[in-house]
């Protein structure tokens, strides 16, 4: 499942049909997706740093089970199976049951991950802000382009489907 799009993917945007609809799916993938694939490592409370776990007693549990189920050059993606049924404010989303959370890789080459964290009511929002983000790239790359016509038409109707778009992640 690949989390860049080309232009094509997302739904023929240099025909001027940009489609958000077939583009997103493939942008964040669900949990319920995640939990198909196998796990390829995990972190629990065997493993988690002292911090970690003093943080998870702090907030009324000691026994959290993370699942690294993709991973990409850019991005690995968790997926919690074991660990708190609801998230309060001030505790851990990322270690409540059926949210995935992102690490990233740094500039060095290692993994970091900022707690973030999404769960199945987030991903259209999610989708929607990635979409624009990707549709802005579009822009900018039309936009580099020599003028033409069909340029101009392309980013015409590039910034129509960004105005869509920001209407329904509003």
């Amino acid at each position: 499942m690949p989390l860049e799009l080309t232009m094509a993917e997302a739904g023929g945007i240099e025909a001027g049909k940009a489609n958000m609809m077939s583009a997103t799916n493939a942008i964040r993938p669900s949990a319920a997706f995640l939990a198909k694939l196998p796990t390829l490592s995990s972190e629990h409370e065997g493993t988690a740093s002292e911090d970690l776990l003093n943080a998870c007693k702090a907030c009324g549990f000691d026994s959290f089970r993370l699942e690294l189920k993709l991973e990409t050059p850019e991005h690995q993606y968790w997926v919690c199976t074991r660990g708190q049924a609801n998230c309060r404010p001030g505790q851990f989303e990322s270690l409540t049951v059926g949210r995935v959370t992102i690490s990233f890789r740094n500039s060095s080459g290692e993994w970091e991950c900022d707690g973030d964290s999404y769960d199945s009511n987030d991903l259209p929002r999610l989708r929607g802000i990635h979409y624009v983000t990707y549709l802005r790239r579009c822009l900018e790359r039309a936009q580099d382009e020599p003028r033409s016509l069909d340029g101009d038409r392309r980013i015409a109707a590039i910034r129509s489907e960004i105005a869509e778009a920001l209407k329904m992640i509003r």
